[in-house]
């Protein structure tokens, strides 16, 4: 618990000196290759890709399946749903993130950057359709702002990451089984 509360204050802190560059680099997909904290996580999931992105683009019931999310509620509403450009905020602990979806295609591809304090943080989920009906859900994050590399190490955002996917399985696999 105490990872992910520092994980997610340096989430959140990532996106205060948030650059344009990074919302670019997001909505192609891409992470800042620069960053001085990069994590690379993927997990097979035997849910088909409907039922995980449901889930994904379903920000203000984060909570419910990732026990790290305290709160998570889009700020500017389009029509109630995840679309680019809408703005939303998460917490864990006391710490708030400030994101922004940067880029969102259905069933494939969800983006987004965050900021918080002095850090940004761009964050890139990918999902793949497998030839048995499950769903290949690969995610790529970077964290970056003075002093991030002081506050978390790839690895444990790396960890952090394997720990969403996993919560995001469980989900996946009790959705698809109601």
């Amino acid at each position: 618990m105490l990872r992910g509360l520092a994980c997610a204050w340096i989430l959140a802190g990532l996106g205060a000196c948030g650059r344009s560059g990074d919302a670019a680099l997001a909505a192609r997909g891409e992470i800042d290759p620069t960053a001085p904290v990069i994590a690379h996580a993927s997990l097979a999931i035997d849910a088909p890709p409907a039922i995980v992105w449901a889930l994904l683009t379903d920000i203000d019931h984060w909570p419910d399946w990732q026990p790290g999310i305290d709160k998570a509620s889009i700020v500017v509403p389009a029509h109630g749903a995840a679309a680019p450009g809408v703005r939303f905020d998460w917490s864990t602990g006391s710490v708030t993130i400030h994101s922004r979806i940067a880029a969102l295609v259905p069933r494939q591809r969800l983006a987004w950057t965050g900021r918080m304090l002095l850090f940004r943080a761009v964050h890139c989920w990918r999902l793949t359709a497998l030839p048995h009906g499950g769903t290949l859900v690969a995610t790529d994050e970077s964290l970056s702002g003075w002093p991030v590399a002081w506050l978390i190490s790839s690895r444990s955002l790396t960890e952090t990451d394997q720990d969403w996917l996993a919560s995001l399985a469980k989900a996946a696999l009790s959705r698809k089984r109601d």
